[in-house]
């Protein structure tokens, strides 16, 4: 009894990728776009049609990508983390806590300029063995939640980490 009440102390919280995060992963489609206009506003070039039927194709992508990219979700609770992601086909994948095994954090020279960072959980779990949050705020300290869950429902479950050292 006592157990479930501890779990139930841990708060779920949520965290969604920053929105800079889909600057970073489009810049090169967005500076094309942009180089679009611009050459399909010139009355001299040619292909001008062309080009603007081009430039809208790739705006229609990329805010398929946006409405994509603000599905994300990551739910931890006291026991999983939950990833949430789909447009059309709304998936959620879920992976156990106590099956987390390292921790990473990773930030590109973008993020580095941005204040972002990609957080990789590494698990035992067959269908999730990694999972990367990526545009994850840099201030936010979510290794140090996620772990302290961890190691919580490792104890709890008599789950202990065997390791040879040579």
């Amino acid at each position: 009894m006592e157990e479930n009440h501890i779990t139930d102390s841990f708060e779920t919280f949520f965290v969604r990728p920053s929105g800079l995060q889909y600057t970073i992963d489009q810049l090169p489609w967005i500076i094309i776009i942009l180089i679009g206009l611009i050459t399909a506003g010139t009355e001299s070039c040619p292909y001008r049609k062309y080009i603007f039927y081009g430039v809208f194709v790739l705006l229609a992508y990329l805010y398929y990508r946006a409405f994509e990219f603000r599905r994300i979700a990551y739910i931890v609770t006291g026991e999983q983390l939950i990833y949430q992601h789909g447009v059309f086909f709304h998936k959620s994948d879920y992976m156990e806590l106590y099956r987390i095994v390292d921790y990473q954090e990773s930030r590109t020279p973008m993020q580095q300029l941005t204040g972002l960072k990609n957080v990789t959980l590494l698990s035992g779990d067959r269908s999730l063995p990694k999972l990367t949050l990526r545009g994850i705020k840099r201030n936010m300290r979510i290794i140090d939640k996620v772990r302290t869950r961890v190691e919580y429902n490792k104890k709890r479950r008599g789950i202990y980490e065997i390791t040879n050292r040579f």
